[in-house]
């Protein structure tokens, strides 16, 4: 599936100040070989690399944060995908939030002349969430998460050939089993806490 512009889920009917947002985004693939989605190359509005733009943005249900951020992020599921950024230096593959119901399962992140994030999970009131099964291949940093709420639990990582870390955590409780990590460059963190 080739797109050329942010895919999310809106309400029909924006029923806060902070935008239309919704959540129970669900999308599920055949499995990671056979289902790609792919950001066009040089797509408008992926090309400022000092304000990646995530190709895959998800959301909460009656947002009362900023960026369609809350604690309603239910039924937001990513499962047996590949997302392939293309050479957009200013595209990041995937801004999730979710809670309680939902997660990230056998999905793989393509951003190798990508200069942004290949799975931010930064938006406050994040999780409960899982994240299994995850390959990301290039972008500066592999998996950013932040804010102090619940937590996200991560099995079965496979980090490769990011930029600047492999994971960054600012303020989250995070949990990871099978984290693996592959850099060619020696003077790089794997984890930034």
């Amino acid at each position: 599936y080739l797109i050329r512009a942010q895919l999310r889920a809106q309400a029909v009917f924006p029923n806060s100040s902070h935008g239309a947002y919704h959540s129970d985004t669900f999308i599920t693939g055949e499995s990671v070989e056979t289902t790609t989605i792919k950001l066009a190359d040089h797509a408008r509005g992926f090309d400022d690399d000092s304000s990646p733009q995530a190709v895959l943005y998800t959301a909460t249900q009656n947002p009362y944060l900023a960026g369609g951020g809350g604690n309603q992020g239910f039924h937001n599921n990513l499962r047996d995908l590949t997302l392939d950024v293309g050479a957009n230096q200013g595209a990041s593959a995937i801004d999730f939030l979710g809670n309680n119901q939902g997660g990230i399962v056998r999905v793989v992140l393509l951003g190798q002349s990508s200069r942004g994030i290949g799975l931010s999970l930064t938006r406050g009131e994040q999780g409960p969430t899982l994240v299994s099964k995850l390959l990301v291949v290039g972008f500066s940093r592999g998996i950013v998460t932040a804010v102090t709420e619940c937590s996200i639990t991560f099995e079965h990582i496979f980090l490769r050939l990011q930029t600047q870390a492999a994971v960054e955590n600012e303020d989250n409780t995070v949990t990871f089993r099978g984290l693996h990590v592959l850099t060619d460059l020696a003077d790089r963190p794997v984890l930034v806490n």
